[in-house]
């Protein structure tokens, strides 16, 4: 007989699900082990027989012992709201400690915000609102409850908004739990409001708005002092190191409240105006780890970086940065004649930049930099940025000899590929026809990086010879960039050859997710390509522009039987109704369907009257503008 210790360990290879659906039943000693168990109960990707077991079976018997509850609206229908309808009531959970609320729609939201301040020992609160959201209101989802007293054992805060905007009432009581929060996207006022309610926080995540305002016409809490200067009116190629001391006046902004208590502050600033960031700085005197991401020029200058970070932030320790910057040469000549266009010149001085970045400051802390630039005649593309790359995603264009990568670094080292880009889990790949294969061959051998982390490749092209040309230059180009056994995602953006993706798929064993945008005559009529979608990928999407054709139906549901998550559109038909049918009755592993509509009004009535009638097989949200999705098992 196995100890309790054993079993305990034993418990730990399995999630909640499997422990109780199991054991729960096999004698009083295991049903008596199961009750001491604090559960985590994660509801991704689960069918509807489990999600049915959550809630009459497991979590009525576990409430007591639940510290962790994870909801998902993607990838499954109304899960959120439905969990809710059965435990409206929050103090059930005596023992919740974390709560994750994910593709959650804002009057789901609204309502269960309302009961936070039952739950009288959750620390940690995530929030990710719906893409999809039909119910607008006005746009703006208020946070009151959350950054008050009312939830004062919450420390750690993470809130995706998507469409939303956040927003704060004025408070009298000022939040002195919170140590985390996280907040993407975001205002540039709305973040200066923030800060005067989170005062007490550790580490702050955020995410900007693309455009931010400017100080004018901010938020009237916030004071201009003009004694306090830096320059960004002239250029950063213009400077030199020496030059510090005359940068010409431009206000700083001050704000309301101190962040003395800030030690991690990761900021994604957009095209966010130089002084509204680093005037931030200056109330963050214990900041200790930096990292920053922009897309305005003003941060390529590291004397005036240095400046910045060398006064306000004295004690910081780690420094993260990332600068993208990309110029179209190709500029209208003339508003009158809108065919007359003129080539312009605003190719960067990367010596310039790499120069200011290179001072005794910049050494003395062992921050170094990377530049990648390409781009000699329409786009010019640059990239600075600390190692390791900061960003999740890296933007590659491969083929096209004016767009030749070249890459320098202040380091005195060499770039290893497993340590700069270890955070690169998404490749964002271009493919162009290159005009001849030895310029293949010296890109190729010039680039010489690989991104061992990728799981997902994006691919695209625009080039029409290159869909139909030179198969082997793809896949190597592919091949010599990442580890094609770790990629679990595949995003083809264009139309591209069934050739090429059936010799990716062979290379890539491991994917699980495709989404295409090739017509669904083009992939049947390649039946090895369906063998190894049938036989790896779980989850299949097509463009809302193709359509399955009433006469694909048997042939679709008999070569991709094994589908369990599918994006698709029906053909428009008078036989809807039998075309659904027969595709419900054939897809036996199909757990989740997601349908495009035809924005016409016969159409979607029939194909929600549909499983209207089918009710009690089916749970369906007919919420989005353009798509119902089905819940079917």
């Amino acid at each position: 007989m196995l100890s309790n210790d054993l079993v305990y360990e034993l418990f730990d290879y399995l999630d909640s699900y499997n422990i109780y659906m199991i054991f729960s039943q096999l004698n009083t000693r295991y049903t008596c082990l199961i009750k001491s168990l604090r559960m985590t109960i994660d509801m991704n990707y689960i069918t509807r027989t489990m999600f049915h077991h959550y809630l009459y079976l497991i979590i009525p018997n576990t409430l007591s012992q639940i510290t962790t509850l994870k909801l998902y609206n993607n990838k499954t229908v109304k899960q959120i709201e439905l969990f809710f309808e059965i435990f409206n009531d929050l103090s059930l959970f005596t023992h919740i400690k974390s709560l994750y609320l994910n593709a959650v729609k804002e009057k789901e939201l609204t309502k269960i915000v309302l009961q936070l301040p039952k739950l009288p020992l959750l620390t940690n609160l995530s929030v990710v609102l719906s893409k999809s959201d039909r119910y607008r209101g006005s746009n703006i989802v208020n946070f009151n409850i959350i950054f008050s007293q009312q939830i004062a054992s919450l420390k750690h805060i993470s809130i995706v908004l998507n469409n939303k905007r956040f927003y704060l009432n004025e408070m009298n009581e000022y939040v002195s739990s919170i140590e985390t929060v996280t907040i993407n996207p975001l205002h540039y006022d709305d973040m200066i409001n923030l800060f005067r309610y989170i005062p007490h926080v550790k580490r702050l995540t955020v995410n900007l708005i693309n455009v931010g305002s400017s100080a004018s016409d901010s938020d009237s809490s916030i004071s201009i002092d003009e004694s306090d200067t830096v320059s960004a009116d002239d250029s950063w190629s213009k400077k030199d190191e020496s030059s510090s001391s005359d940068y010409e006046a431009m206000p700083l902004i001050h704000l309301p409240v101190s962040m003395s208590n800030l030690i991690y502050f990761k900021l994604n600033a957009k095209h966010t105006e130089f002084n509204q960031i680093t005037s931030v700085f200056n109330q963050m005197p214990k900041l200790k780890y930096l990292s920053l991401q922009s897309e305005n020029e003003d941060f390529l200058d590291g004397f005036r970086l240095e400046r910045c970070l060398s006064t306000s932030l004295i004690e910081l320790k780690h420094f993260e940065l990332l600068v993208l910057s990309n110029y179209d040469n190709i500029v209208d000549s003339d508003e009158n004649n809108e065919d007359e266009e003129y080539e312009v010149t605003l190719t960067m001085n990367v010596d310039k930049i790499l120069k200011s970045f290179k001072t005794d400051y910049w050494r003395r802390h062992d921050w170094n930099f990377v530049c990648d630039y390409s781009g000699l005649n329409e786009y010019f593309d640059l990239q600075l940025y600390t190692m390791p790359y900061l960003s999740n995603t890296y933007h590659l264009v491969l083929g096209d000899p004016d767009q030749v990568m070249m890459i320098r670094s202040t380091a005195k080292i060499g770039i290893k590929d497993d340590i700069a880009y270890k955070n690169v889990d998404c490749l964002d790949l271009y493919l162009e026809s290159p005009h001849t294969y030895n310029r293949i061959y010296q890109h190729e051998q010039q680039l010489d990086r690989r991104y061992l982390s990728v799981t997902t490749l994006k691919l695209q092209t625009m080039d029409d010879e290159l869909k139909k040309w030179r198969l082997p230059f793809m896949l190597s180009a592919i091949e010599n960039s990442i580890v094609a056994s770790n990629l679990k995602c595949v995003c083809l953006e264009t139309e591209l050859n069934t050739s090429f993706l059936l010799k990716l798929l062979e290379k890539a064993p491991n994917v699980k997710v495709l989404k295409i945008l090739n017509d669904t005559t083009d992939i049947l009529c390649n039946r090895q390509l369906c063998a190894i979608i049938n036989q790896q990928i779980k989850q299949l999407s097509f463009s809302s522009t193709v359509y399955l054709r009433y006469n694909q139906i048997k042939t679709f549901c008999s070569l991709l039987v094994n589908i369990e998550y599918l994006r698709i559109k029906f053909e428009k038909t008078n036989d809807l109704q039998k075309s659904l049918t027969r595709f419900m009755e054939r897809m036996t592993a199909l757990r989740f369907l997601k349908i495009y509509k035809f924005e016409s009004d016969r159409y979607d009535k029939k194909l929600i009257s549909f499983f209207n009638q089918c009710e009690q097989q089916y749970i369906l949200d007919n919420e989005h503008k353009y798509s119902l999705s089905v819940w079917i098992k």
